[in-house]
């Protein structure tokens, strides 16, 4: 991947529908991941790859005790649910040992003509 002219490894991050849906038509603009491991590296700037095709760069990045308190704090919507205790079902369905919440905010990254 290329940015600014030079090329830079992106995080590859697997996002499933309809998360990915919302990304990508710009109505999610928070990414929530397991704090810690591979995640506790980004930073804004980072370049990030969604599902091998949509690129982004990480603007700013945010912990979080549980989802539920992400969405609450960053917007629900703007984490792709409709309320904080859905959030946190999705959650615990996904990440049920995860010990906090890395919220990263997103921004589409410009298309380079390499």
């Amino acid at each position: 991947m290329w940015f600014d002219g030079q090329e830079v490894r992106a995080v590859l991050l697997f996002v499933r529908d309809p998360w990915a849906t919302m990304l990508r038509d710009g109505r999610k603009r928070w990414e929530l991941r397991p704090a810690g491991g591979r995640y506790d590296g980004l930073r804004p700037g980072t370049p990030i790859c969604v599902n091998g095709r949509d690129r982004y760069v990480v603007q700013q990045v945010r912990r979080f005790p549980s989802a539920a308190a992400a969405a609450a704090k960053l917007g629900t919507h703007a984490c792709g649910f409709e309320s904080p205790a859905a959030a946190q079902v999705a959650w615990e369905a996904l990440y049920p040992s995860a010990p906090g919440v890395l919220a990263m905010q997103l921004a589409s990254a410009p298309r380079s003509s390499r």
